[in-house]
């Protein structure tokens, strides 16, 4: 094998070597880039979750005024009619 030969054969060894070490990292980079999403998917359901509890805390507390704004209304309903009885009397 001559000069030239083993030059080539050297550079393209240097080559091999530098693509593996490229596919190596960029699987490293895939590899961090998959656990970021997963902690950040799980992060993101988490504050869905905590939204949604909150939403439904809300609308139960909706639910709960209105029905004593209801309770309330019966309350001064039962009361005028009562005044208007003893009114009558």
């Amino acid at each position: 094998m001559n000069a030239a030969e083993t030059f080539d054969a050297a550079r393209g060894a240097v080559q091999a070597q530098q693509r593996h070490a490229s596919i190596a990292q960029l699987l490293e980079k895939n590899r961090r880039l998959k656990r970021d999403n997963l902690r950040l998917t799980r992060a993101f359901e988490s504050m869905r979750a905590d939204r949604n509890a909150e939403t439904q805390r809300a609308d139960r507390a909706e639910r709960q005024a209105r029905d004593m704004r209801r309770e309330l209304d019966a309350i001064r309903d039962r009361m005028r009619d009562a005044r208007r009885e003893v009114g009558a009397a």
